[in-house]
């Protein structure tokens, strides 16, 4: 949940009155993706251990991939951080991870759903995460890049990744169950 808000302050340092800052290579803003993408990762790992995908193969598959892609844009957020051969081409295909692993967490999101292990809104908050970047992209050519848009962008972020966090957070409470002479037991 530490991580949830860290993307909206990235987009928010990097914007100023509605004109996108050209980016800088050691600044701040690489830290905040770093923690922002852990806390992803943490998100994703979580579900996984929960078994939030369920126990078919391919399913989990899905899961660690989606935790592979996110390490690899993590490794493009570090690598931005320290500044040091950002201008090659190698960083700028590494760039690609970001909106890869974004765009990725629709397939994330449907294994989860298609598992029926999580009950209620909680299985739709992963396919929530994936819809981010292509509802942003709509929002962005419908209205252009304008500080409504922005806002729009940072808001979705922190109330999805947010609820994604909580409910890899509640995945793991302890179930209680009862056995039959009425005493809960932890299972």
């Amino acid at each position: 949940m530490v991580g949830a808000p860290f993307l909206a302050i990235e987009m928010l340092g990097s914007n100023v009155a509605g004109q996108q800052v050209p980016q800088v290579t050691t600044d701040w803003a690489a830290i905040a993706d770093v923690v922002y993408m852990l806390g992803w990762m943490c998100s994703i790992y979580a579900l996984l251990r929960a078994g939030a995908a369920g126990e078919r193969k391919w399913a989990n598959i899905i899961l660690k991939t989606q935790l592979i892609l996110l390490g690899i844009a993590n490794i493009y957020n570090l690598w931005g951080a320290t500044g040091i051969g950002t201008d090659s081409i190698y960083f700028q295909i590494l760039d690609l991870s970001w909106p890869i692993s974004n765009a990725f967490m629709l397939a994330t999101g449907i294994a989860i759903i298609k598992a029926d292990v999580l009950r209620g809104w909680q299985k739709y908050a992963a396919l929530v995460v994936g819809f981010w970047l292509p509802v942003g992209m709509l929002v962005m050519m419908l209205f252009g890049r304008v500080n409504a848009t922005l806002y729009f962008g940072v808001t979705y972020s922190i109330l999805a990744w947010g609820a994604l966090a909580i409910v890899a957070y509640k995945a793991h409470e302890p179930k209680v169950v009862y056995n039959r002479f009425g005493i809960p037991e932890i299972a």
